[in-house]
């Protein structure tokens, strides 16, 4: 079953026993607009895909992120279709199709449904600026014949991330944001240890004046799904019986330091772990006494655990 997570909060976790994976999410919306959730979640735990997609902006933000999950949902089942499928596996078998080149084709035509979107407001009188646009964080697995292993592909655009977390190794973030923080790499004013010692702050006195006013503008991206020009970021990695992997919106990552993601991905329950993280985030962000990291905003995570 492909499941959606958009306006009501959502827990759920796929913990069947017939599977190497558990699939946990959890989704909850901006305490100031509770009845609207512009992160969508997309989770195909049967054959292996899950994204989340945070809208950028409000109303328009909200429209691009639904629609990525309407369209790819839609063209996922399209290439199911022209599969034979092994219902013995708990995910598609990676010689079933070149899976990477799959899910860049999806990709680029779930942006282009966007900026098809886009135009059509366009001509209605809505704002250039106003476009509606989305981020994402997606993987894919696939197995290998004969194998005690899995291959994840995963992408992304924007600031949505996704992160591993193997048994005996400590939480590695797979993804780059596309945000400020690369624009200030890239002209040379921060370095790549300058920029993670900058994003995992707890309190104002680990910053300077300077330092803080990078982190108060982290949240900038520089692209998204909806933009014509965009550059997909896609790779591969092995995933093994006891590793974990977050796919997750900003509200998570803004809000929690990476020790403290790993923290809670190491002692939770596989069925527990995306709803626990999320209720951490939600929180952070309501303490009192102006927290550096305290942010408001829609909180989505997916967490998947290998077990076999």
């Amino acid at each position: 079953m492909v499941a959606d997570a958009g306006k009501k909060t959502t827990r759920r976790a796929a913990d069947n026993s017939s599977t190497a994976f558990t699939y946990a999410r959890h989704s909850v919306p901006h305490v100031q607009h509770s009845e609207r959730n512009e992160d969508a979640l997309l989770v195909d735990e049967k054959h292996g895909l899950a994204a989340v997609f945070d809208g950028v902006g409000s109303n328009q933000g909200q429209i691009a992120s639904r629609l990525a999950v309407r369209t790819l949902r839609s063209r996922w089942r399209h290439v199911l279709d022209a599969l034979v499928i092994d219902e013995q596996l708990p995910c598609l078998s990676c010689e079933q199709l070149e899976i990477s080149s799959v899910i860049q084709q999806l990709i680029s035509e779930v942006n282009q449904e966007i900026i098809l979107e886009g135009d059509r407001l366009a001509g209605k009188g809505t704002r250039p600026q106003a476009r509606p646009a989305t981020t994402m964080a997606l993987i894919a697995l696939c197995a290998q014949t004969g194998q005690q292993s899995y291959t994840m592909t995963y992408a992304h655009a924007g600031d949505s991330r996704i992160y591993l977390l193997r048994e005996t190794e400590h939480l590695l973030r797979l993804t780059e944001d596309d945000g400020y923080f690369s624009l200030l790499l890239r002209e040379g004013a921060l370095t790549p240890a300058d920029i993670i010692r900058i994003d995992q702050a707890l309190t104002v006195d680990q910053l300077t004046h300077i330092e803080r006013s990078y982190f108060d503008k982290r949240n900038g991206i520089t692209q998204a799904l909806g933009d014509k020009d965009l550059a997909l970021h896609l790779d591969q990695i092995q995933i093994f019986p006891g590793d974990r992997v977050l796919i997750c919106s900003d509200g998570i990552h803004d809000n929690l330091i990476d020790e403290e993601i790993e923290t809670i991905m190491r002692s939770a329950t596989r069925t527990r772990v995306a709803y626990k993280l999320v209720m951490k985030a939600i929180q952070r962000s309501l303490e009192n006494g102006g927290s550096l990291r305290a942010k408001n905003d829609d909180m989505s995570a997916i967490v998947i655990s290998c077990h076999r």
